[in-house]
């Protein structure tokens, strides 16, 4: 005999549950003579992280994530790592300022490091390596597409961030790290997208890219 689903169950079926957050990150780049090792020995200052107007409201969360994880790996492989904030100090107290934004927004049209500023900035942070991050901007988007458990015309939402990264050697002016992190809720026909803060991506975010640098 054929048991009919209780209603609240039936309605479950129908209505789905909130989709959860799928968080990636990879490295795409990594120099040979780029390691853990390495970074115990020359150290890891934090840049502040770099994003488009209107972003403020979760790029320091994601900055502060950032200084939380990799502090927390650091201190677990002998690796000094300096926050975004006391960088950002020191970089003033250099008065290397100017020049730093100058050449972050040259980077961004050229993809050519100043090899003599990393030099500078070495000198000022007290680190080897520092890290360099773009967070991109938040979107949301909504998809009208057939339900294939009701057979009705049904919007589905997604939301989400990305970032990219890289490590600087200020010794050598050069890449040794490269590497980028998303974090998206995507509805379904069985899920269907909570609205979530902006940080709460980052931080997911933070958190992956801070296990592939620390090689996690």
């Amino acid at each position: 005999m054929r048991l009919a689903l209780p209603i609240s169950a039936a309605v479950l079926i129908l209505s789905g549950c909130a989709a959860g957050i799928q968080t990636q990150a990879s490295t795409s780049y990594a120099s040979d003579d780029f390691s853990t090792a390495s970074l115990a020995e020359g150290g890891l200052a934090i840049l502040p992280v770099t994003a488009g107007d209107g972003l403020e409201g979760f790029r320091r969360p994601f900055g502060d994530a950032l200084n939380t994880k990799l502090d927390s790996a650091g201190s677990m492989r002998g690796i000094s790592v300096t926050r975004w904030q006391d960088a950002m100090r020191m970089v003033n107290d250099a008065d290397l300022t100017s020049d730093y934004n100058d050449a972050v927004v040259s980077y961004g049209t050229t993809s050519i490091i100043d090899a003599r500023l990393l030099n500078r900035l070495g000198e000022a942070t007290g680190a080897r390596y520092l890290l360099y991050v773009v967070l991109g901007g938040f979107d949301q988007d909504s998809e009208l597409r057939v339900n294939a458990l009701t057979g009705n015309l049904d919007s589905f939402d997604s939301e989400g961030t990305a970032a990219f990264a890289q490590v600087w050697d200020t010794d050598t002016g050069d890449v040794v790290w490269e590497g980028a992190g998303s974090s998206r809720a995507q509805g379904s026909e069985l899920a269907y997208v909570e609205p979530k803060s902006p940080a709460e991506y980052s931080r997911f975010i933070a958190a992956a890219l801070a296990e592939e640098i620390m090689g996690e």
